[in-house]
């Protein structure tokens, strides 16, 4: 009976001695390694919670066992907690045969220290970009950034087997250098044929509404483009289009209020709302009723929001990042701060009937290599060159 080790970066939500996560798609994840190994051990954060989000879904599968870690956020929380966590995962892969380590993480990180020492195979998923996210940033966070970026270059050099969410950006960094090893792609998206609609067409509206899904909704040091959304719709309201943007994601109430005020400076808080975390079918909801898919960002895996939007049939329009190309045509990849051109892209949508057919016919033809079913034979190929190694 083989026995992987799982390292992964969400929190584990634990109540009343019960374990629990966030939301269907983190669920679906830990229940993917099940298909090719007979147990699971998911090293994790771990969050005591006194009450539990409408959205929790309970950890029920007989075959993953939870390894508890102590929560913390941030690089103080981890520096300072440093010690306790090296001490907790001194035993953590004491009978398992290998390991898959969802990067980057500094959890992540640890554990593959142990899982060196202990020789055991083991496999990294690539979910996002390091190299990208570390040069947007400045002074300090420029260099942990840097450190992290070449952190993950030395796991997955080593490993034996590395598959990035991207086909194609990601791998430029991040790969195996063994002789024998494995390599693989796929989105980690949890991508339903039940999800998909069809392309749209063009309607001419008095109010047209962009979607923006990001989790959570950070404002400080953020990097998915609230702000420069924002400010687009001002110069759209100047130009007398009538645009407005929802919001959807869970952000502390300080960030949110900085978004509040901003709307209320330029003019356009009526034409700014904010709907909460959804669960997954009031996502889709949110994407079926709107008219296109907004989201700048700095840096990115594959983000699997613009998937969703465009398994919905959604133009999108988002930046010249990460694994962005891969899905979007190359006139809708902006700069980040481009706020001209961001509104001129919207307006483009809202007036340009043949642009927005193209461009919703585009999106939906492509998002269709990530439907779940062909990802998840990918998957379990790659689990599978894993397991195989367990038994030589």
């Amino acid at each position: 009976m083989s026995k992987l080790l799982l390292s992964i970066d969400d929190c584990v939500f634990k109540h009343n001695g019960i374990y629990y996560v966030k939301s269907v798609d983190v669920a679906d994840l830990l229940s993917r390694y099940g298909r090719v190994f007979e147990q699971v051990r998911v090293v994790a954060r771990i969050v005591d919670s006194d009450e539990l989000s409408d959205n929790a879904i309970l950890i029920d599968d007989k075959c993953l066992e939870v390894y508890e870690v102590p929560l913390f956020k941030g690089i103080k929380q981890y520096v300072s907690s440093f010690p306790i966590i090296k001490k907790r995962l001194r035993n953590v892969t004491d009978g398992c045969d290998a390991c898959v380590l969802r990067m980057p993480s500094n959890l992540g990180h640890l554990v593959w220290k142990r899982v060196v020492a202990a020789k055991i195979p083991y496999a990294v998923e690539v979910v996002y970009d390091s190299y990208g996210g570390y040069h947007y940033q400045t002074g300090l966070y420029r260099i942990l950034g840097m450190v992290i970026h070449k952190n993950l270059q030395r796991t997955c050099f080593g490993a034996d087997g590395v598959a990035c969410v991207t086909e194609r950006y990601l791998q430029k960094y991040y790969y195996t250098k063994k002789s024998t090893g494995f390599a693989s792609h796929y989105s980690s998206i949890f991508l339903d044929k039940s999800f998909y609609s069809a392309p749209r067409n063009w309607v001419a509206k008095e109010v047209y509404t962009i979607a923006h899904i990001a989790q959570p909704i950070v404002v400080t040091n953020g990097r998915k483009g609230h702000v420069e959304v924002i400010k687009a719709l001002a110069l759209l309201k100047q130009e007398e289009y009538n645009v407005r943007v929802r919001f959807a994601g869970h952000g502390n109430p300080e960030e949110l209020l900085h978004l509040r005020n901003l709307a209320e400076r330029l003019g356009v808080a009526d034409r700014v709302e904010f709907v909460g975390l959804l669960p997954k079918q009031e996502l889709r909801k949110l994407l079926l009723e709107s008219d296109l898919y907004v989201m700048p960002t700095r840096a990115e895996g594959l983000p699997r929001a613009i998937i969703e939007a465009m398994a919905v049939g959604l133009p999108c329009i988002s930046t010249r990042v990460s694994g962005n190309p891969e899905l979007l045509q190359s006139q809708y990849l902006l700069d980040y701060d481009d706020i001209r051109g961001l509104a001129d892209t919207i307006k483009t949508f809202i007036t340009d009937a043949q642009a927005y057919e193209e461009a919703s016919n585009y999106n939906f033809a492509n998002s269709l290599k990530y439907e779940r079913s062909i990802l998840q034979k990918r998957r379990d190929e790659f689990y599978s060159n894993l397991k195989r190694l367990t038994i030589i």
